[in-house]
């Protein structure tokens, strides 16, 4: 059996007596995820700051899509706030 590798990562088994083209690419596909596999092994360090640049840039989306959720419960606030505010004043005014 020769076992290939798919796209997806899984594996799969073959008989041995598959036509030469199949097994060829097979082993072609084998060895360009292994050299795949080098490439960002040895670029361990510049591919990780990547990877952490973006897990930031996603959590400072995720972070300002939650706090724009909030703003019109603010502008509510501030609505409420303002009307009492002016009602405070119409009182002192009227008291005084």
């Amino acid at each position: 059996m020769i076992d290939v590798a798919l796209s997806d990562g899984t594996h799969v088994q073959i008989p041995a007596t598959t036509p030469p083209e199949l097994s060829n690419v097979a082993a072609a596909r084998a060895a360009y995820y292994g050299a795949v596999a080098s490439l960002l092994t040895n670029a361990g360090d510049s591919i990780e700051t990547a990877y952490q640049a973006a897990v930031s840039a996603q959590q400072s989306v995720v972070d300002a899509r939650q706090a724009s959720a909030q703003i019109p419960d603010l502008i509510a606030k501030l609505t409420t706030a303002t009307s009492a505010a002016t009602s405070l004043l119409n009182a002192a005014k009227g008291a005084i």
